[in-house]
């Protein structure tokens, strides 16, 4: 039915910035071995951070805790260290 490609597993490991990898284990439309993947693949990144969340799935995984600190910590700690204690 999709008709789109996402050739992520193509374009990833030309990527240089820090990328956070936040991954659902019961995705149920993309399988979770894929972002395991894709975080391999990203040989060339300065930084990068794979966050599993064990009951997320495709559209719920926001909700579960940890997730916005994954986030966070991610920022203050990769992206943006000088800020981390305001």
């Amino acid at each position: 039915m999709c008709t789109e490609r996402w050739e992520s597993d193509q374009k990833i490991p030309g990527i240089e910035c820090p990328i956070l990898f936040l991954s659902a284990d019961r995705d149920e439309l993309i399988p979770p071995f894929m972002m395991k993947e894709l975080h391999t693949l990203a040989t060339t990144s300065r930084n990068k951070k794979f966050v599993s969340f064990p009951r997320g799935t495709h559209n719920d995984t926001p909700m579960h805790p940890g997730y916005f600190e994954a986030i966070t910590n991610f920022w203050n700690r990769v992206i943006y260290p000088k800020h981390a204690s305001l």
